[in-house]
């Protein structure tokens, strides 16, 4: 599990959802532009949900990993969110190349 602390807020995610989210926000600020991401997350009351995270140039956001977790089999894995994302990370960089 990996730790996200953003504008404030900090949630839970999975360790392959994180490196990706991560990896989008510095493509999307190395670009000078912004996004919203939908997530799954733990809430800090251990509710799942699908949160909302607006990133762009000027996100601040760290990720760290989280070993204080009572029920470490609960981990976050969603192999198609973190797909979508690390299509829409690619894209951003072929941008770059062909720029």
């Amino acid at each position: 599990m990996r730790r996200i602390t953003y504008s404030g807020t900090v949630f839970l995610t999975g360790n392959r959802i994180a490196e990706a989210f991560v990896a989008y926000a510095r493509a999307l600020g190395r670009r000078g532009l912004a996004d919203t991401v939908s997530l799954p997350a733990l809430t800090s009351s251990g509710e799942r949900h699908m949160i909302q995270v607006l990133v762009g140039p000027a996100s601040q956001l760290v990720s760290e990993p989280w070993d204080d977790w009572d029920d470490l089999s609960r981990e976050i894995e969603d192999a198609e969110k973190v797909e979508q994302i690390e299509h829409l990370t690619s894209r951003l960089s072929d941008s770059d190349e062909n720029a």
